[in-house]
């Protein structure tokens, strides 16, 4: 599922993955992309504003 973005800093709970999966399933792939950056662009800017994740805002990453 996760293919491309699978070493990119996404949450990785099952709630996420499945609204992933879903949002795959019914958007044009231009529209999903753009939505997968924006989550990304958003993290960095929240990051270089002084926020953590998993204390400011909720983002589970399991431990690898």
């Amino acid at each position: 599922m996760m293919d491309a973005y699978g070493d990119l800093p996404f949450p990785r709970t099952d709630v996420a993955l499945n609204a992933m999966r879903f949002a795959r399933g019914i958007e044009d792939p231009a529209i999903f992309n753009h939505s997968m950056r924006t989550y990304l662009y958003g993290r960095f800017l929240g990051e270089r504003q002084g926020l953590r994740p998993g204390h400011d805002y909720d983002d589970y990453q399991p431990k690898t």
